[in-house]
């Protein structure tokens, strides 16, 4: 039985990882012990029978050996109700198992390093490093490795209790007796907010099918894609919902988050009618809560219903296919409803917009200074001309920026000035944390401020040293 308990546990270890779905941790504890309360009710008597002089592996045995054989019986009746809790383990896992991060078992100690931690590049072997479940052959050649888990050189050279170090892990102990991984650290609401309102989208779909009443499948589904850069912060978005959806690879870079059980797409609406989206995305919002209200009540199983569903997929994103006008010529587009007096509700919604639309740029350009060319530095955001309002709004909330607006129809916030950058977007977002990889950019955005701030970017060295930030920004970032 020693195997058979060795067998499970590998089953409960390495399954998040392959499948990329966790279990439910209470009832395999309970389904430890009832198997092994099983299998010791099962096997111990067996050594009362052999002192008793009962052979081995016999098919019957005198009456004077049947009372410990009787309690054995029930010990293996203990262990077949184990077996079926584990079945139904399973299965639950494979449908409503919720999607695990690279490193599930992941508990960070004292000793490790939190910038590697926050990374989620903590890893004791290779497979904690690849996404869960894994892709086949994701490694092209055998990846160097290191120890990051080592104590610190300070513990063994004895730098003392002021160094360095030392501080660094004493900070990373704090945060982590609140946070066992990165992919729990919480999100603000309105930050959640403010994130979709960038990057979300809300869906009605229609999908053909021969044996559906109206000849098509309608479902909903919420989502945001990333590159897959930015995994980690789908994830913390996921927490937040409750670890509700799934996480998908679409392509060789690009990630999505998508909710489409309606159950969950009650707390989707839940956290939006408690937390409200400010852009125009907010008419998507107020379409797509039609369209659950309208399947939660079945009323899509009648005609009327149906085809207030189809008018409300018109109205939306790129809105209905051919196939679908065809089917139902005579729907008319529902009434859009449209966005007004566009306000910045809180700091962390602008943080969030900030982190999914915005973008952190540095410029070097021919100028006629002693080494011939000069640095700027801006941030932007990106929206459609409809969202001129909106950001507005933004020049007015931070008291810095313009709005431009492009022939082609689309606008933008943007900062150039530094010094409304050092003293009012810099200050900003260091209390109001911009977050994924955009926050890497951000952490060489500002060293960049520093160096033009010092007025170093007027010498060689300086001049270089931002071309070097510069060429890891953004799309040159590799991580």
């Amino acid at each position: 039985m020693g195997a058979v308990f060795a067998l499970f546990a590998g089953w409960y270890h390495y399954t998040p990882k392959i499948l990329g779905l966790d279990y439910n941790r209470l009832l395999s504890k309970v389904h430890f012990w009832i198997l092994f309360i099983g299998v010791n009710v099962t096997f111990f008597p067996q050594h009362f029978l052999g002192l008793q002089g009962m052979p081995r592996r016999i098919p019957d045995y005198p009456d004077a050996f049947a009372g410990w054989n009787l309690v054995s019986s029930w010990g293996s009746i203990i262990s077949v109700i184990a077996t079926a809790l584990f079945l139904y383990i399973v299965y639950e896992q494979l449908a409503y198992g919720k999607a695990v991060s690279r490193n599930p078992w992941l508990v960070p100690q004292f000793f490790y390093d939190l910038l590697q931690v926050l990374l989620n590049r903590a890893y004791s072997s290779l497979e904690w490093a690849l996404n869960s479940p894994p892709k086949p052959h994701p490694f092209i050649s055998l990846p160097l490795q290191s120890n990051i888990f080592a104590p610190t050189s300070w513990f063994f050279k004895g730098l003392g209790f002021y160094s360095k170090p030392l501080y660094t892990y004493l900070i990373t102990k704090l945060i982590l007796c609140y946070y066992s991984s990165p992919a729990n650290s919480p999100l603000q609401p309105y930050f959640v907010t403010g994130f979709v309102d960038g990057e979300g989208t809300f869906g009605v779909f229609f999908r053909k099918g021969e044996n559906r009443k109206f000849g098509y499948s309608v479902s909903l589904s919420f989502s945001i894609g990333l590159h897959s850069k930015d995994r980690l912060l789908l994830e913390r978005i996921q927490n937040y919902f409750g670890g509700i959806g799934i996480i998908s690879v679409h392509g060789s870079n690009i990630v999505h988050y998508t909710v489409t059980k309606n159950r969950d797409i009650a707390k989707i609406i839940e956290h939006f009618d408690k937390y409200r989206l400010i852009t125009q995305k907010l008419a998507n919002y107020i379409l797509f809560k039609q369209a659950f209200e309208i399947i939660s009540r079945q009323d899509h199983l009648t005609v009327e219903g149906f085809k207030k569903l189809v008018a409300i997929r018109a109205s939306i994103n790129l809105g209905i296919t051919d196939d679908l006008k065809a089917s139902f010529p005579d729907v008319v587009p529902a009434k859009r409803p449209l966005i007004k007096d566009q306000e910045i509700i809180s700091p962390y919604w602008l943080a969030g917009f900030t982190s999914g639309e915005g973008t952190l740029s540095v410029y070097i350009f021919k100028s006629k200074t002693k080494i011939g060319f000069g640095v700027t530095i801006s941030i932007r955001i990106y929206q459609h001309s409809m969202d001129k309002g909106l950001l507005q709004s933004i020049v007015t909330y931070l008291g810095c920026g313009r709005v431009d607006v492009a022939t082609r129809g689309d606008c933008w916030f943007v900062v150039s000035k530094f010094s409304d950058i050092e003293t009012k977007i810099i200050p900003f977002f260091n209390k109001y944390s911009i977050e994924g990889v955009k926050a890497l950019d951000y952490t060489d955005f500002k060293s960049a401020a520093e160096i033009i701030k010092e007025k170093r970017h007027l010498t060689q060295s300086g001049l270089d040293a931002i071309l070097k930030i510069r060429s890891g920004m953004n799309r040159g970032r590799q991580c």
